[in-house]
């Protein structure tokens, strides 16, 4: 079974782009986690939500905000680069995700969110953009 559960840091500004013939919105930034046996390491990992998650991403959460990517999956794709190199990404494909905490702003509180997303899979195979 391939499932993935990530709490972390939204690393980068989150932006939506729209691939393919339908246009299918997509989301490709990374997770900011803090490293269980050193907490003073963190890792950031590539994380991609597609569809209305993609969308619902955007609209609540933002560089810094604290977010659980749930129901992820794992994904290893192999491709050659124009330059006719071989290439690996591995990255979290989400299929749910939470925004847990805002990040502060100054000396503001800390907003909690238990709200839960999903980014139903109302596409075929042909539509995934890669």
């Amino acid at each position: 079974m391939n499932s993935l559960n990530l709490i972390g840091r939204v690393a980068h500004d989150v932006e939506v782009k729209y691939v393919g013939e339908k246009e299918m919105p997509v989301v490709n930034n990374s997770i900011a986690v803090t490293d269980k046996g050193n907490r003073e390491k963190v890792n950031f990992i590539p994380f991609t939500i597609l569809g209305k998650g993609a969308e619902n991403l955007k609209k609540v959460a933002e560089k810094g905000d604290m977010i659980a990517l749930e129901n992820a999956e794992l994904k290893v794709e192999n491709y050659t680069n124009k330059n006719d190199e071989k290439r690996t990404r591995t990255y979290a494909l989400a299929f749910f995700f939470s925004l847990v905490k805002k990040k502060s702003k100054g000396k503001e509180e800390q907003k909690e969110s238990n709200e839960k997303f999903e980014s139903p899979l109302d596409f075929e195979d042909d539509d995934m953009p890669f």
